[in-house]
């Protein structure tokens, strides 16, 4: 009988693992709802993985975890040494990293969310009253009508040379988003010259508001990758402005390496001087397999 093929563990499912035991497992000495977790397993990563398999990787941290009264199970405990030491604190406390992360995670799928309360009220009292919002409404929002009409009113300004520190995160208007300066899009619009960056012989049609073109500002590295920069995401040199079939075929097209090596060419340098630059094939992988991209984590 043919052995049944076995599902390679990637990072990114080790540090969901990692959260897990931190935040579920270990205070309670004990996993509980493991059907539930299973099920939101599979809505983020799809691989209909076993909750007999997740439970036995968040035991393999009890050995490598130094605050532990017992040894766990050996079975990759190099991988979960690696994880654990890029995203724990030396006093082996979660990092920032971490818990964004498990955040990420949970606001992916829809449902009821009851089972991470205690996580909520513990390390993020902000998002408590919001446990319980669909998927839709943590998606960045790029064409709200509300950023959109502060952005229109908005001349451009010159720039600071200082570097800007990542912004917070704000609820505002049930989404949950890091705040974006709309400052930053009037001037990314201006410096565009009101032209898609892919390709300026891109016609759009005309806002009824100031019968300028209509075009949308797009974050090259997206925003939702900031828990990975110590600096701001949401800066002129990482702002790109794009007609609306360019922009959408980024989010959900083929073959749009080329587009976005363009872009990326187009603003490295200046990314660099801000200090988040990214080598092209991370960029590339965080739209093309978001949930499995883990970059550097700048502390």
């Amino acid at each position: 009988m043919a052995k049944s093929k076995r599902i390679k563990w990637t990072d990114s499912e080790r540090v969901i693992a990692l959260a897990y035991y931190v935040f579920l497992y270990k205070p309670k000495g004990k996993l509980m709802q493991v059907e539930k977790i299973e099920k939101n397993w599979d809505l983020f990563f799809k691989n209909k993985r076993t909750k007999g398999s997740i439970k036995l990787r968040m035991e393999n941290y009890i050995s490598v975890d130094p605050t532990g009264k017992r040894k766990g199970l050996d079975g990759g405990d190099h991988d979960c040494k690696r994880i654990w030491n890029m995203y724990m604190n030396k006093d082996n406390t979660p990092s920032q990293a971490l818990i964004d992360y498990f955040i990420d995670y949970i606001y992916s799928f829809s449902g009821d969310k009851t089972l991470y309360y205690d996580f909520f009220s513990k390390y993020c009292d902000n998002y408590s009253s919001m446990i319980n919002l669909s998927k839709d409404y943590q998606k960045e929002v790029i064409e709200n009508s509300e950023f959109q009409m502060k952005v229109m009113s908005l001349k451009p300004k010159p720039e600071s040379n200082e570097l800007i520190l990542a912004p917070s995160i704000t609820n505002e208007n049930k989404y949950l988003q890091y705040r974006r300066n709309p400052q930053i899009a009037a001037n990314a619009l201006a410096n565009a010259k009101d032209m898609c960056e892919i390709d300026n012989s891109h016609i759009t049609f005309k806002r009824k508001s100031n019968s300028r073109p209509y075009l949308e500002v797009h974050h090259l590295i997206p925003l939702s990758f900031q828990k990975y920069f110590k600096y701001s995401l949401d800066v002129t040199c990482n702002v790109v402005v794009l007609c609306s079939n360019c922009h959408n075929k980024l989010h959900f097209g083929l073959n749009i390496e080329n587009d976005l090596r363009k872009l990326y060419n187009l603003r490295i340098a200046g990314m660099k001087k801000n200090h988040i630059d990214i080598p092209f094939e991370s960029l590339l992988k965080c739209y093309q397999d978001p949930n499995n991209c883990i970059l550097p984590y700048k502390k």
